[in-house]
């Protein structure tokens, strides 16, 4: 595809059909997490081009809000504090098991546990 071109959409419908604003809502909604699956897989693809591991590549349990920069978060690396950053998007989920990551992912969901039982006053 031309990079100088942008794909469109347009909905259609009858005319006695009113689309109400939360059918397009919806529709955005998948229409934007359609394209970030794709997004993924064309990425882990480039990535293993490269010569990168799957060992050395995770995606996170949720999908990132598409109206949010994440972009401190491009490149990152486990030993980096950011990594952290993540924690609060999703768990990480390994193409081949890490144990470094894995680790990572058993120590938030304890956390997490921890949190959500205690008693605060």
């Amino acid at each position: 595809m031309n990079k100088d071109r942008k794909p469109t959409r347009i909905l259609i419908t009858t005319k006695d059909k009113i689309i109400r604003s939360a059918e397009v809502t919806n529709y955005l909604s998948r229409l934007a997490s359609y394209h970030y699956k794709s997004e993924v897989l064309n990425e882990i693809n480039k990535l293993v081009a490269k010569g990168i591991e799957l060992e050395n590549i995770f995606i996170l349990s949720e999908s990132f809000k598409y109206d949010f920069a994440y972009s401190f978060l491009k490149d990152i690396q486990i030993k980096d504090k950011s990594i952290y950053s993540l924690l609060n998007i999703g768990l990480p989920i390994t193409l081949q098991p890490n144990e470094k990551i894995l680790k990572l992912k058993y120590g938030y969901q304890i956390l997490n546990y921890l949190y959500d039982n205690s008693t605060m006053a």
